[in-house]
C-alpha cells in the first residue's frame, strides 16, 4: 500500500513537471498575433516583426528612397560618362511605360510608378533655369520614397553658363553650392532646394516650389528622347526646364 502511494505521488510529480515545462516553453515563445501570410505580405518577419526587405538609401536629410547606393552610383557614373540611354536610332515606338504610353510622354505619376515597381530603376535628370541672359544648370539621379510618395535624390553641383553679345566671353562655370530636387507626382510640383557651400545643415538655405507641366519634344538628346517639363517662378532666373530620362529604358 505504501509502495502504491509512493508510486502515485511520483506519477503526479512527473505530470506536474511536464505541465510546468510546457507552460514555460509556451511563455518563452514569441506571441504571434498576426498571420504569417499577412506579415510576409508587408515584408515583416513573423517571429520578430522586423523589416526583412533590403533597405535602399538614406539621404542626407533622413529621407529614404528604395534605390540602393550602388544603383544610384552606377546610374550617376553612366550619366557622367554620357551614357543616358540607347542611341536614338535604336528607339522603338513600343517602349511603353506603366500605363502604356511611350516614356517620352509619361506624366510625373508614371515616372513614380516606374521607380516604385523596381528598386534597380532610377531617373536621370537635367535642370535648367534661365532669364534669357544666363543659364543655371544642374544634373543628377533621382529615386523614389514610397512612404511620402515623392521622387527625390541627393544634392548635386550647379553651373553657370552665359554667352553675352561678345561670344569670346561665353563660358560654363561651376558655382559654389548645390541644388536638390523633390518632385511631387500627384501635385505636379517641382521643389528646388538650394544649399550654400558654407552650410552644413540638412535644411536648405532657399526653397522654390514650382508648378510644372509636360511639353512635347521629340528631339533626341544624348542618344535618347527625353521627357521635358516646363515651369515659371518669381525668383530669378524665372524660366525652369526639367528634363527626365528613365534609366534603364522600359522594355
Amino acid at each position: 500500500m505504501k509502495y502504491r502511494k509512493t508510486l502515485a505521488l511520483l506519477m503526479i510529480t512527473v505530470l506536474l513537471l511536464c505541465i510546468l515545462s510546457v507552460s514555460s516553453v509556451t511563455a518563452l515563445e514569441p506571441k504571434i498575433s498576426k498571420s504569417v501570410a499577412s506579415l510576409e505580405k508587408k515584408n515583416l518577419s513573423p517571429t520578430s516583426y522586423t523589416l526583412t526587405k533590403a533597405v535602399g538609401t538614406r539621404l542626407f536629410d533622413g529621407t529614404e528612397i528604395i534605390q540602393s547606393p550602388e544603383v544610384i552610383s552606377n546610374a550617376l557614373k553612366n550619366m557622367k560618362s554620357g551614357i543616358y540611354l540607347n542611341y536614338g536610332d535604336e528607339e522603338s515606338e513600343d517602349q511603353a511605360g506603366p500605363h502604356g504610353e511611350p516614356y517620352w510622354d509619361w506624366t510625373l505619376r508614371q515616372f513614380a510608378d516606374y521607380l516604385e515597381a523596381n528598386s534597380s530603376r532610377t531617373i536621370q535628370y537635367s535642370l535648367m533655369r534661365t532669364n534669357g541672359d544666363y543659364i543655371l544648370i544642374s544634373e543628377g539621379v533621382l529615386g523614389y520614397s514610397p512612404s511620402i510618395d515623392l521622387i527625390t535624390g541627393d544634392q548635386y553641383d550647379k553651373y553657370y553658363f552665359s554667352c553675352p553679345v561678345y561670344p569670346d566671353y561665353c563660358g560654363l562655370t561651376r558655382l559654389l553650392g548645390s541644388y536638390r530636387l523633390i518632385i511631387d507626382p500627384e501635385l505636379n510640383q517641382l521643389i528646388i532646394q538650394e544649399f550654400y557651400s558654407s552650410s552644413s545643415s540638412p535644411s536648405p538655405d532657399l526653397e522654390y516650389t514650382i508648378m510644372i507641366e509636360h511639353f512635347n519634344s521629340r528631339i533626341a538628346s544624348n542618344g535618347g528622347f527625353p521627357n521635358h517639363f516646363y515651369g515659371r517662378t518669381d525668383w530669378d532666373p524665372p524660366i525652369v526646364i526639367l528634363t527626365l530620362w528613365p534609366y534603364p529604358l522600359p522594355e
